[in-house]
């Protein structure tokens, strides 16, 4: 009886698929997911270093919160590989349980200016500044570059720096709301 419970066991064992869960930590792509192959067509691969993009988190306010995150320094890797050979890069943190993020975008605009965006899970109070001006007339660059589809625009705001340009769009799709933010370094 012994053995045949044994053997029963191991047939078992041997014969289960093991299902493998996504990561809950924010991981990146060099190939979009979150956006449209389409909306990637007019980047520019542009030559991005580690500590340029680290600079440029650091400068959003943003690299703290995706290290906390449990984002691994190879994502980095793959972020800067992603800029220097297509001209972006995203950063998927849907399954992610530690982060204000949804997901984040990287991108070189054509006139060699980094982008990025990042979709929150709730309003972003941590990042809107004084400084920041609600537009009720966004510019059409802004919206077409933070605007989700099949959402209405609810709110924008703008600031903008010598050193970069921060815009938050709200939108909302039904029930659901979406907070943008984008950062268009100089």
């Amino acid at each position: 009886m012994k053995k045949l419970a044994f053997v029963f066991g191991f047939v078992l064992l041997v014969g289960c698929e093991s299902v493998q869960t996504p990561p809950q930590r924010p991981v990146a792509y060099m190939f979009p997911t979150v956006r449209t192959v389409q909306s990637t067509k007019g980047l520019t691969p542009q030559y991005c270093t580690k500590d340029r993009l680290i600079w440029a988190l650091n400068t959003a306010g943003i690299g703290h919160t995706l290290r906390r995150s449990g984002m691994l320094d190879m994502d980095y890797d793959v972020i800067v590989r992603g800029l220097s050979q297509r001209g972006f890069a995203e950063v998927d943190a849907r399954r992610a349980i530690n982060t204000p993020f949804r997901w984040l975008t990287f991108s070189f605009l054509p006139e060699g200016r980094l982008e990025i965006l990042a979709c929150f899970r709730q309003a972003p109070l941590d990042f809107i500044t004084p400084g920041m001006r609600r537009f009720p007339v966004p510019p059409r660059e802004t919206l077409e570059a933070c605007r989700l589809s099949n959402t209405a625009v609810v709110n924008v705001q703008i600031e903008e720096t010598t050193t970069l340009r921060r815009e938050l769009v709200e939108q909302r799709h039904g029930n659901e709301t979406y907070w943008v933010m984008r950062w268009l370094f100089h």
